[in-house]
This record gives C-alpha cells, sequence and structure tokens, in this order.
C-alpha cells in the first residue's frame, strides 16, 4: 500500500483499483495470463494482473 499522510492505504481487493474499474468498464476480463484469442488492453489490481478481452 502507499502512505498516505501517515496512513498506509490498502487497496482493497473488491475492484477498488481504477485500472480494474476501468478494464471492466470497457468489458475486459482481470487475468493474471491472457488467453490466446485474447489481447492485453490494460492492467488490473494496480498493475498486477492484467486487462484481457
Amino acid at each position: 500500500g502507499r502512505v498516505l499522510g501517515g496512513h498506509l492505504v490498502q487497496p482493497s481487493v473488491q475492484s477498488s483499483s481504477s485500472d480494474t474499474q476501468q478494464c471492466q468498464s470497457s468489458r475486459g476480463h482481470c487475468r493474471m495470463l491472457c488467453f490466446h484469442m485474447e489481447r492485453r488492453v490494460g492492467t488490473c489490481s494496480n498493475g498486477r494482473q492484467r486487462c484481457c478481452k
């Protein structure tokens, strides 16, 4: 997490990270690895996963 004003900010796993919301709003899927017929269109979980579509 990031330190913000002395507080440790933990991003919750429940799709609160903006890249995850951006992925799902463009009808993408968050995966560790994309399938062969999918293409990586971004990131999820603050860059830890790929947004596949």
